[in-house]
């Protein structure tokens, strides 16, 4: 899409063709997944898309981020990933612990 957009004749083909990305934006953001996961590749009969627990999804996007940012400037950002996992782990630990009051 760059190279469409820096070799397009004009202005008018440069305006209609980000109003077209825009669109196609919007379509995407609209639409509902029967799973959570991450957009891996697809065309016009779909998309594909590689499905886990969104708290998964979530911190896999995190750690992309984490990858292609400098660490420097964003550490605290990124350290709820972490904070996220162990929130997680401490839910489901009570979780267990009251199931298991429930049985007893």
């Amino acid at each position: 899409m760059d190279e469409q957009l820096s070799t397009a004749a004009g202005e008018a083909e440069r305006a209609t063709l980000i109003a077209a990305t825009a669109r196609t934006f919007a379509t995407l953001h609209a639409e509902r997944f029967e799973n959570h996961g991450r957009i891996v590749g697809g065309g016009a009969s779909g998309l594909e898309l590689d499905t886990a627990p969104w708290t998964d999804v979530l911190t896999n996007q995190i750690e992309i981020k984490r990858e292609i940012a400098p660490a420097e400037r964003f550490p605290e950002h990124f350290d709820v990933a972490d904070r996220l996992e162990e929130e997680l782990a401490r839910e489901l630990e009570q979780e267990i612990e009251q199931r298991l009051e429930a049985v007893r």
